[in-house]
């Protein structure tokens, strides 16, 4: 409802000149759903268009920046914070201008709802934060509430992320993340443009105060001083909406067509009745392992060291599957191997991998492909393959175990979760044995 609340106020409160929002075309319900119809975003979401980005030069990352910028002062105008400000909440239209979405942390402020607000977000801080690890502003992460200012600071990471094509705040876990944002731990790698690093320390202060555009907020938000800033010298804010992205033409590969599951399944009907949840399921079940194509692509990617192939057969664990046989010797001259050459090296915080392999990691009905690291500690780390983002961690512990289902899928059970994996290649046993055995040897070696 608060979702709907805020598209509500931002389709009453449309603004020409900032068109940059999806926009409630209408909502209804079923007995068992509720629908809104929202503008359709033709070429997908920023995240996947900032692979490319990034190269483009400053023309582009400018050009986005600013589309941002007049988002956000339009938004908080109407007395809109977001709160949630990443690049997956950011869409493209077909004429590759941005679309802001995803309301559902948004928060209205309304003067006679401040301190109810705030009361509520600091009872939520306790257990979880609002928004999203890498951009979550430190007042956030402090129980401090938020404000207009929290926005912009996930406008300073969005646009050092246009400009290096990473954020700058990664590690690898969310407690780690966090412990780098509030020291302001972060640095620019060296092709970064001056102007924009400029820009981006002034958004990323620790007091939101100090902020850029902090100034400029008041009864009429306009972010004059962010505008002004020599990095979007030129820039017509003003005719952004009406202005060609540049380089229209590279991304024409973007757009997309039909879903091919229309094609499969031409009599599909909305919602999630029993029909639709049925195929979703058998969906789950016979979702396919690696095709020809990924194996051999696999196959091209082994180094001559096993360890670090991308099959889930590779391991440093010793062939008897007693640690112990693991020499410091040998410990430390696989840890030197693997930092030169295994591309995964940077997700692990510096401890040895011991097995690693592509996995199917289930959860609900959906599966997604990963990377999994088991390594010293132990730690079970997974990252998305393509994109190279650590996703998270099984926790490991004493009272962590395995269980097989059939050759290839096993779950990992702790005392918070049960992890659905499956592994494409039948050697979910193979899985099974190495993190009961690793868990095994650390515990008890802690133990005594």
């Amino acid at each position: 409802m608060r979702e709907k609340e805020i598209l509500v106020l931002v389709k009453d409160k449309w603004n020409p000149r900032a068109p940059f929002f999806v926009k409630l075309i209408t909502s209804f319900q079923d007995e068992e759903s509720l629908y809104f119809i929202l503008t359709y975003a033709e070429r997908g979401d920023f995240f996947t268009f900032l692979k490319r980005a990034f190269k483009k030069g400053i023309n582009v990352s400018r050009f986005y920046s600013g589309e941002l910028i007049q988002a956000l002062e339009h938004l908080h105008n109407i007395g809109i914070v977001h709160r949630d400000l990443k690049p997956e909440n950011l869409l493209l239209t077909r004429d590759m201008h941005i679309l802001l979405t995803d309301f559902g942390s948004g928060m209205i402020l309304r003067k006679e709802e401040v301190d109810r607000v705030e009361e509520e977000i600091t009872v939520n801080r306790r257990s979880s934060f609002v928004g999203t690890a890498q951009y979550v502003s430190p007042e956030m992460l402090t129980s401090k509430g938020c404000s207009p200012a929290s926005d912009l600071w996930a406008a300073g990471c969005i646009i050092y992320q246009m400009e290096s094509g990473s954020p700058p705040f990664q590690s690898g876990s969310e407690y780690l993340i966090f412990q780098k944002i509030l020291k302001l731990e972060y640095s620019f790698p060296d092709q970064f443009n001056s102007e924009g690093a400029d820009l981006v320390k002034r958004l990323l202060t620790l007091e939101p105060e100090k902020r850029l555009g902090f100034t400029d907020i008041c009864d009429h938000v306009c972010y004059k001083s962010i505008k002004s800033h020599p990095y979007f010298r030129d820039l017509d804010f003003e005719n952004l909406y009406r202005t060609p992205s540049p380089h229209l033409d590279l991304y024409s590969d973007m757009y997309m067509e039909q879903d091919p599951v229309w094609d499969k399944y031409p009599d599909m009907t909305p919602g999630l009745g029993k029909s639709n949840t049925d195929r979703l399921f058998r969906e789950t079940l016979d979702e396919p392992g690696l095709t020809s194509e990924e194996e051999e692509e696999e196959g091209e990617q082994d180094l001559s060291n096993p360890c670090y192939s991308l099959t889930s057969q590779t391991s440093c664990i010793p062939e008897s599957g007693d640690m112990n046989d693991l020499t410091s010797e040998d410990r430390n001259k696989l840890l030197e191997e693997q930092k030169k050459n295994n591309e995964y090296h940077r997700f692990v915080e510096n401890n040895l991998i011991l097995k690693q392999g592509l996995l199917d990691k289930k959860k609900g009905l959906w599966s997604r492909r990963r990377m999994f690291l088991l390594t010293e500690g132990p730690r079970l780390f997974y990252v998305d393959p393509k994109e190279k983002i650590l996703k998270g961690e099984i926790p490991l512990s004493a009272k962590t175990e395995t269980e097989m289902r059939d050759f290839k899928t096993f779950f990992v059970i702790t005392p918070d979760r049960r992890y659905h994996l499956t592994d494409p290649q039948s050697f979910g046993s193979q899985w099974c044995k190495a993190i009961d055995g690793v868990a095994a040897y650390y515990f008890k070696k802690t133990v005594e």
